[in-house]
């Protein structure tokens, strides 16, 4: 699923956006202007309290309301992203120097207004913006898992109408083999004075009943489909 937001809040304009594929448990990726950790732990818990498992990617980022915004750049930030990003241009043997956008556009080396906020502050203007992409993220994931939901019950009734034709054709299954088993024995013994033991036969068949019996199988199947339904 995919959600986007946009809210104004006090001269700040910050944009969501949430994207969501299926995972089993529940995965979060961050990415934010601030490296602000009461900002990403709220985040992840408006997010867990509404989904369950999955993997999503957050993006939030402030686009300023006001003309003239200041913009601040964290030299410290700054500093560490590049010391970093040289150290891997070293190591994986990169002649080409280090763009400076590619530093400027890492988390946090440059702030749009609002850099001295603290994080409650923030959060005011924030949350608008992300409360509006959870709600269409969950839209989405909803109408995809009715997509889902209805496809399983339609091969749940599916299984179903094999099962209840399973059950008509074993009540008929021994009969059947004894027709064919009378008939290849009569082939064999034509001509021969060999006596045709009735006994035999219905032994024979009575063995072949048993070992088809798939009473338990079909009980077992038909528990496991309602166990589904009711999931």
């Amino acid at each position: 699923g995919h959600g986007s937001g946009v809210a104004e809040v006090g001269g700040h304009r910050a944009v969501g956006e949430i994207r969501a594929v299926n995972h089993r448990f529940f995965e979060l990726k961050l990415r934010t202007p601030w490296a602000d950790a009461v900002i990403e732990e709220r985040i992840g818990q408006a997010l867990r309290r509404r989904a369950e498992r999955g993997s999503f990617a957050v993006t939030v980022r402030e686009e300023s309301g006001v003309k003239g915004a200041a913009v601040r750049i964290d030299m410290a930030t700054a500093r560490n992203v590049a010391t970093a990003l040289e150290e891997l241009r070293r190591e994986l043997k990169i002649e080409a120097p280090l763009p400076l956008p590619l530093i400027a556009n890492q988390p946090g080396v440059v702030i749009v207004g609002g850099g001295d906020e603290d994080s409650e502050a923030r959060w005011t203007w924030v949350a608008p913006a992300l409360e509006i992409a959870l709600a269409e993220l969950l839209v989405m994931r909803g109408r995809e898992g009715r997509a889902l939901a209805d496809d399983i019950l339609g091969r749940l009734a599916r299984l179903d109408e094999l099962a209840a034709a399973i059950a008509r054709k074993s009540v008929t299954a021994p009969e059947e083999w004894r027709r064919r088993l009378e008939e290849r024995l009569a082939k064999l013994l034509a001509g021969t004075v060999v006596p045709f033991d009735e006994a035999r036969l219905a032994h024979e068949v009575a063995l072949f009943a048993d070992r088809v019996d798939v009473t338990e199988e079909l009980v077992r199947l038909r528990s496991h489909v309602e166990q589904v339904r009711a999931l």
